[in-house]
């Protein structure tokens, strides 16, 4: 304030004066004292880990459907009265058990009608050759008519041809009476009872008495895109039509199963573009059940030397995806970076990075091209499957709510650990 009179005092008085007292003024306020220095920002709190090289599976991410190995719709094959039923509904089942028993004393008779005619027709037929043995040596002296010789000899052929229409109709009439017993025709789970003991069959109306599941092994069914067609195509070959891959159910948690992809469709869907492939896993503990919603891994081949960083590092800005980098000043550079697959939380990195170095993963969302950090003590040796530096609690309150790395769509290339 009293700078302030003092000013408002040289512009009163005259020109000479007022130069003399400005000059005077400027001697004061270059005496005054400077104002403190700025103190430079306090390093920012982060947690880094190394870039990590190792060797990571590609693979391909689809979901599909567990399918029976062999479904087969048990039918009545000859008209009658079911009079047993010997299974358990949801049951195994072996090859060859019966199931039913269908009233067989129809069929029964049917067989005996046509025994009965075969022991008639080969009496006859013993006869007729008799016949044509005693005349032969008549017939050759002209004793005996060669007409009346003739006629013998037709005789004995339209005999045999009896028998072996008799012969064909015992066997028909067999395999009448051996329907009646319906057996099993695969190893698997039984299904319901859709028609019960008492009821009337008809083998014309195709009536599905029950169905069987083989369950082991089971086929893991699935889709591939048609993009993704020719590189699956080239290994499925390559590999002698064996490929490796993984499935675990997808609405509850599980564990990765090893399976086989042995199938390829012949053609691609025109109205969704994939291409329906089949995989095959021994299921002899019967994980799998007919029907369920799996996801797979469909595994192309190794990436060797791979570069990963927790997923959780990655921030995503108008130029793209970019970490940042601790120098070993502990500043800190904003690099662009591409990524590839996932591994469970973490990301493939394919060009930004190299082994060693660095990147930050909690604290990157306080900090700038530049900017001083320091490192907080690690509360564990894992940040993200990646090993290193791990999350303090208390580092940041941004730190608490990374951005999430988009989980990977289905039918899309990622890698994980099996």
């Amino acid at each position: 304030m009293a700078f302030v009179h003092l000013v408002r005092s040289v512009s009163a008085l005259g020109p000479n004066l007022r130069l003399t007292a400005g000059m005077a003024l400027l001697a004061f306020a270059s005496c005054a004292k400077p104002p403190p220095p700025v103190p430079p920002p306090a390093p920012v709190p982060v947690t880094v880990v190394p870039v990590v090289q190792r060797d990571v599976p590609r693979y391909l991410n689809s979901i599909g459907y567990a399918t029976a190995f062999e479904a087969v719709a048990v039918v009545a094959q000859v008209d009658g009265k079911i009079l047993q039923i010997h299974f358990t509904q949801g049951a195994p089942v072996k090859k060859g058990d019966v199931l039913y028993d269908i009233d067989p004393r129809p069929y029964q008779a049917k067989l005996d009608e046509a025994n009965g005619q075969l022991a008639d027709d080969q009496a006859a037929l013993q006869i007729a050759q008799l016949q044509v043995e005693r005349a032969r040596p008549l017939a050759a002296s002209d004793l005996v008519a060669k007409q009346t010789f003739d006629t013998y000899t037709a005789q004995v052929k339209e005999i045999q041809a009896k028998i072996d229409g008799d012969n064909g109709t015992i066997l028909a009439a067999q395999v009448n009476l051996d329907y009646c017993t319906i057996r099993s025709p695969v190893d698997g789970i039984a299904g319901f009872y859709n028609v019960n003991a008492g009821n009337v069959v008809f083998a014309k109306n195709q009536t599905v008495l029950t169905t069987i599941q083989q369950v082991a092994p089971i086929y893991l069914d699935f889709t591939v895109t048609g993009a993704e067609l020719p590189d699956v195509q080239a290994r499925f070959a390559a590999a002698n039509g064996s490929l490796p891959m993984l499935a675990a159910y997808l609405a509850r948690d599980d564990t990765w199963r090893d399976a086989t992809l042995k199938f390829l469709s012949n053609k691609v869907d025109q109205v969704t573009g994939t291409v329906l492939v089949r995989g095959l896993y021994p299921n002899t503990d019967q994980h799998f059940w007919p029907g369920e919603a799996i996801r797979t891994q469909l595994i192309l081949e190794t990436l060797k030397g791979a570069l990963l960083i927790p997923s959780r590092a990655l921030a995503l800005g108008q130029d793209g995806s970019y970490v940042f980098v601790k120098a070993a000043d502990n500043t800190v550079a904003r690099r662009l970076v591409k990524t590839g697959q996932h591994e469970d939380d973490d990301i493939v990195v394919t060009d930004g990075l190299q082994a060693g170095e660095s990147v930050v993963v909690t604290g990157q969302f306080m900090l700038k091209p530049g900017d001083k950090v320091k490192v907080v003590t690690p509360l564990s040796g894992n940040i993200g499957g990646v090993t290193g530096n791990s999350t303090a609690a208390s580092v940041a309150p941004a730190a608490a709510n990374p951005t999430p790395a988009s989980a990977p769509a289905a039918a899309t290339t990622t890698a994980a650990k099996p």
